[in-house]
């Protein structure tokens, strides 16, 4: 009995330890080859096995980004095979697309790629081994290109209560406006006209739709009329915002402007005309 439960739990296990390492792939004899999937966040290793790799090796990684993996990295911190100059004897080769580089030697790959699909694969013959190869392959999403205009990195962030997806007339029956004539019911994050972020718990952007009257901590309920800038850097100067009230989707209008930040939208917001007037803010994303 106990060396069932061993055996049970030994291959428990190596099940397990299969499934967390299924995605690496390691060289180790004759021909292999694995299908693998780049997703964001994802860092999988392309390595030889042992102190020297094999002979006759050919094994095959073959790799696609998923649509949320914008580029992927390949590099190598071990690099070490027997060949000429000429790359004739053991090698890495990397498929990018129908390009085909071959890497031998101590000189291994530091590439960053966009391909859809790409594939690794290592090949030695039966005469002298090396040390072999440690690499790895990992999803490689750019950080955000911030456009130049001043107003993307200099705003004032609207991270208080004026979701319109949060379903809420009011906050424990207090209501809000976006200006400093009535400080009893100013917003708490409202601090006079200027450039501002919507973030947090606020939401990401204007809607472009009426969410109707009695939404976001106002009774007129604020929403951009018009469509946000596509391309980063953009600026709409002469935006239209609505306040909708009663049967009015338009009952007051002013106009503000709004640039593209690439990951978000900043607007320059002018203080809203009464209570309870208060720019509202949607979850949608950029």
């Amino acid at each position: 009995k106990m060396l069932g439960r061993s055996l049970c739990l030994l291959t428990i296990f190596l099940t397990f330890f299969y499934i967390a390492s299924a995605e690496d792939m390691e060289c180790v004899i004759g021909k292999q080859k694995k299908k693998i999937v780049l997703g964001p966040g994802k860092s999988f290793s392309f390595s030889t096995a042992g102190e020297t790799y094999a002979p006759k090796l050919k094994c095959t990684a073959n790799y696609k980004r998923s649509k949320k993996c914008k580029q992927a990295k390949i590099s190598c911190s071990k690099f070490e095979t027997i060949a000429n100059s000429q790359c004739k004897g053991d090698f890495l080769m990397v498929k990018l697309g129908k390009a085909k580089t071959k890497y031998c030697g101590t000189s291994g790959p530091d590439v960053v790629t966009t391909s859809k699909k790409f594939q690794l694969l290592f090949s030695s013959n039966k005469k002298k081994e090396g040390a072999g190869v440690e690499c790895t392959v990992q999803c490689n999403d750019p950080a955000p290109v911030i456009p130049n205009n001043p107003e993307c990195s200099k705003y004032n962030n609207l991270t208080y209560f004026r979701n319109v997806n949060d379903g809420r007339y009011d906050e424990n029956g207090k209501l809000y406006c976006d200006t400093l004539d009535n400080p009893m019911f100013v917003s708490p994050d409202w601090q006079g006209e200027g450039w501002y972020r919507f973030t947090g718990a606020s939401g990401h952007r204007m809607p472009t739709a009426s969410p109707g009257e009695k939404h976001c901590g106002a009774s007129f309920a604020g929403w951009l009329a018009v469509p946000h800038p596509q391309m980063p850097g953009d600026t709409v100067p002469a935006a239209k915002v609505c306040f909708h009230w009663g049967n009015k989707q338009c009952f007051y209008s002013l106009e503000v402007a709004v640039t593209n930040c690439n990951k978000y939208f900043v607007y320059e917001l002018k203080q809203t005309p009464w209570c309870n007037a208060r720019y509202c803010a949607t979850n949608d994303s950029i």
